[in-house]
């Protein structure tokens, strides 16, 4: 009997990231809406929902599960977000209480407390994605790079990127487990092995820039806040490695190929534009 993961949405750039990694896996996964005639046989299949709505602009709480859906167990994919307007010099650890200090997070802390309503719901923060969607912070940040003189980044703001492949990674190593009974749930946090420095990260993706003969700007470090316009809230906690085993993985890890993917992308661009016509000489 294949075991099925049911998707509250696919929309979100996580989302769709998500079903490419599932394409190489032999769940049963169910989309949207696919659930409503679903039978007395389907109810009784074995599975969990993945539900990202925090990722897609979507209400948390709009409940427009079917009965089947909403008795199935949970991976509810939240954010770090949900700790803004907190600092920790540690990272914040999976029994810390949010400070919700802004109405995202605070819609995020409601959607994870109803979801820790059921029985068996797991709770997945995950820090800063890299790639989260075209435009986000991390191609501006490679925009700012390549084409400012001078870029002021902070030795003192704290990143934890992780690319959305790894966060895919995670959640299916979990899916497997939970399918061959693990009944692990709660508060897990999703982190990079090691947090990095904001003039840290610029640096790496600066000498990367250099290495495609890319124009470069000149770091400025200082110890305010630097190119992000607040400082996000890295995670800390050993409830994923513990419970799972998930070995946290370098923010190094597919930043390269996420360079690349944007140095490839803008080069493109430039060759779509129109080349600008020569200007004929004056006549003396």
């Amino acid at each position: 009997m294949a075991f099925k993961i049911v998707l509250t949405e696919v929309d979100s750039p996580f989302a769709k990231a998500l079903l490419r990694e599932l394409e190489h896996h032999t769940f049963s996964v169910v989309l949207p809406g696919a659930e409503a005639g679903a039978n007395a046989q389907a109810a009784a299949e074995p599975g969990l929902r993945v539900d990202s709505r925090a990722y897609a602009g979507l209400s948390p709480d709009n409940e427009a599960d079917g009965p089947l859906v909403g008795a199935l167990p949970v991976i509810h994919i939240s954010s770090c977000e949900v700790f803004a307007g907190a600092s920790s010099s540690l990272g914040f650890a999976e029994q810390d209480t949010p400070a919700a200090g802004n109405p995202r997070a605070l819609a995020l802390f409601e959607a994870e407390q109803r979801a820790l309503a059921a029985d068996k719901t797991l709770i997945l923060r995950l820090p800063l994605l890299a790639d989260l969607r075209a435009g986000d912070w991390f191609g501006e940040l490679l925009a700012r790079l390549s084409s400012e003189p001078l870029v002021s980044v902070s030795e003192t703001t704290r990143l934890d990127p992780v690319c959305m492949k790894e966060a895919c990674r995670v959640v299916i190593a979990m899916v497997q487990q939970i399918a061959c009974g693990a009944e692990n749930w709660g508060i897990m946090h999703l982190r990079s092995a090691e947090p990095c420095f904001e003039a840290e990260f610029a640096d790496h993706l600066v000498r990367q820039l250099k290495k495609e003969n890319l124009p470069t700007a000149r770091l400025d470090v200082v110890k305010g806040l630097g190119v992000l316009s607040e400082s996000p809230s890295v995670l800390g906690g050993r409830r994923l490695t513990d419970a799972f085993g998930v070995q946290m993985r370098s923010w190094r890890l597919g930043v390269k190929a996420l360079v690349q993917r944007w140095i490839d992308e803008r080069r493109q661009l430039e060759l779509a534009l129109p080349n600008p016509e020569p200007q004929s000489e004056a006549a003396p």
